[in-house]
């Protein structure tokens, strides 16, 4: 796609949209920063606090996540730094906090085809996947936080 195609489609998108995506960019550099300049243990604190799995029914989906999922989606493409699940995520948590949303951030593990331990982080607002895509076949989750 060309530079001035994705240009056009950028400026259609509404002005939410391209807020968002400024704002996932933004989020997708102060966090890889955030994760390089930080020791682990210290880092570890913006997921959130660990919760246990309590599929209470929550309202319909609002509006804004799915917003929030393109916004954090596109970003990875503008922001090669944004490429990774640990930052997507953390992104789209704070994306979604600021706009009042409480959704559940999970992490888990699994092997790849080569048997290699592979770790993933995505969240979740009841069933909708915000972002990392549908991961909870295929990884066993660790821990959730919200």
């Amino acid at each position: 796609m060309s530079v001035l195609r994705k240009a056009c489609t950028f400026l259609k998108q509404s002005t939410r949209r391209k807020l968002l995506l400024g704002e996932a960019v933004l989020g997708f550099t102060l966090f890889r920063v955030l994760s390089f300049a930080l020791p682990f243990r210290v880092f570890s604190k913006l997921i959130g606090k660990q919760c246990s799995d309590s599929r209470k029914k929550l309202e319909p989906l609002p509006s804004v996540l799915k917003d929030i999922s393109w916004a954090v989606n596109r970003a990875c493409v503008v922001a090669p730094w944004g490429r990774k699940c640990l930052i997507n995520a953390l992104t789209a948590k704070w994306l979604s906090k600021q706009y009042g949303v409480e959704t559940v951030y999970y992490l888990g593990v699994g092997r790849d085809e080569h048997g290699k331990l592979v770790y993933h982080a995505w969240l979740k607002y009841d069933e909708y996947v915000v972002s990392g895509g549908s991961a909870d076949s295929f990884y066993k989750v660790l821990g959730l936080f919200k």
